[in-house]
C-alpha cells in the first residue's frame, strides 16, 4: 500500500511538472520578441530616417510589441555600400538603401537613376510600387537574398555649387562635381562636360567645404538636411534625374519570422513608404522656400534652350547604360508605360 501511495504521488508530481512545462512554453511563446536592426546612412530627421521611424511605429504597435525595431542612423553600421552589402549578406537585417547599390547584383537595379527617364515623381512612385516592373525587380532581388518593402521617390536632383553661380550648360564645363561611386553617375557627369570626383555621401559636405569638389547633385530636401546650404549657396534647377531609396529586409531574416509577423512587416513597410512619398511632395516646396529665405541659397531656373542642351548630352546615357547592364527591355517598358 505504501509503495502504491509513493508511486501515485510520484506520478502526480510528474504530471504537475509536465503541465507546468507545457503551459510555460505558451507563456514563453507569447512573450517572445523579435528584434530587427534597421539601418540607414542619412542624417537624423531626413526622409530615410522618418521612413524608418514610421516603420518602427507601425510594426511595434501592430505586433503588440512582439516586433522591436532598433534604428541605426547616420551610417552607424557602415557607409551606403557597406549597409547594402550587409543586407545582402545578412549582417544588417534591414536598411534603407539606394537601388544603385545592387546594380552589380541584379540586372536593372540603378535604372531608376537614369537621366530624364521619368515624366514626374508620381509616375516613378507608381511604376516601382504598383506595377509589374516593380514586382519584376523585387522578385529578382529576392532570389539574391533581399526583399524590397517599398520604394521612396524623394524628388528630382539638381546641381549645387560652392562658389560659382552656374546658370548655363557652358558655365558648367570643366568643373569638379562630387559623384557617387557609380558608373552611371560618372558617365552622366562626363557627358555634361564636368570632372566627376567619386566621394561617399558622408564626405560630400567636407568636399564642398574644402574645395575638393566645386559642386554636386542632390535633391532639394537634402540641401537642408545635410546642411549643404552652409557651403553651397547656388543651385541650378536641372531636374536631371529622380532619386529613390528602397526599404529592404534580408530574406532569411524575413523567413525566420512567424507568418503573422511577416504580414506585419510587409504591411508596415507599405504604410511607411506611402507615408513618406506623400510627405515628400509637400516637403520639397517648403524646403525650397526655407533655403531661399533662411539658408541664403540662390535658385536658378534653366531656360528652355539650356534644358535642351542638358537633355541632348544626357539622353544617350540611358541606352548605353541599359545595354551594359542587360536591361534594355526594362528601359523600354518604363518608357512605354509612361506614354
Amino acid at each position: 500500500m505504501f509503495k502504491k501511495n509513493i508511486l501515485g504521488i510520484t506520478l502526480n508530481i510528474c504530471l504537475v511538472i509536465c503541465l507546468l512545462l507545457y503551459f510555460s512554453s505558451f507563456i514563453f511563446a507569447a512573450e517572445e520578441k523579435y528584434v530587427l536592426k534597421l539601418a540607414h546612412y542619412s542624417m537624423v530627421g531626413g526622409q530615410e530616417d522618418r521612413t524608418c521611424h514610421k516603420f518602427k511605429e507601425i510594426a511595434e504597435e501592430t505586433s503588440n510589441g512582439k516586433l522591436e525595431v532598433n534604428i541605426y542612423p547616420g551610417g552607424q553600421l557602415g557607409d551606403e555600400t557597406e549597409i547594402a552589402q550587409g543586407v545582402l549578406m545578412g549582417t544588417v537585417p534591414m536598411a534603407m538603401v539606394c537601388p544603385m547599390d545592387y546594380r552589380e547584383v541584379v540586372d536593372g537595379f540603378g535604372i531608376d537613376n537614369l537621366p530624364f527617364l521619368f515624366d514626374s515623381v508620381n509616375k516613378s512612385i507608381n511604376i516601382f510600387n504598383f506595377s509589374e516592373i516593380g514586382k519584376r525587380l523585387e522578385e529578382r532581388l529576392i532570389q539574391k537574398g533581399v526583399r524590397i518593402l517599398g520604394w521612396n521617390t524623394y524628388g528630382a536632383r539638381h546641381l549645387i555649387f560652392s562658389d560659382k553661380d552656374v546658370e548655363t550648360y557652358n558655365d558648367l564645363q570643366g568643373l569638379k562635381l562630387r559623384s557617387p561611386e557609380s558608373d552611371m553617375f560618372i558617365k552622366m557627369f562626363e557627358s555634361m562636360g564636368v570632372r566627376p570626383t567619386p566621394i561617399t555621401w558622408g564626405e560630400a559636405y567636407l568636399s564642398l567645404q574644402t574645395g575638393v569638389a566645386d559642386g554636386m547633385d542632390t535633391p532639394i530636401v537634402d540641401i537642408k538636411i545635410m546642411h549643404f546650404y552652409e557651403v553651397a549657396k547656388y543651385c541650378l534647377l536641372t531636374n536631371h534625374m529622380l532619386g529613390n531609396m528602397i526599404l529592404t529586409i534580408n530574406e532569411k531574416t524575413f523567413q525566420k519570422l512567424p507568418s503573422k509577423l511577416q504580414e506585419i512587416v510587409l504591411y508596415a513597410g507599405k504604410e511607411a513608404i506611402n507615408y513618406i512619398n506623400q510627405e515628400g511632395k509637400k516637403e520639397i516646396s517648403e524646403t525650397k522656400k526655407w533655403l531661399e529665405e533662411e539658408g541664403g541659397v540662390k535658385f536658378t531656373e534653366l531656360k528652355a534652350e539650356e534644358l535642351e542642351k542638358f537633355k541632348k548630352a544626357l539622353m544617350p546615357v540611358q541606352k548605353s547604360w541599359a545595354e551594359e547592364h542587360n536591361c534594355v527591355d526594362l528601359l523600354n517598358d518604363i518608357i512605354e508605360i509612361q506614354k
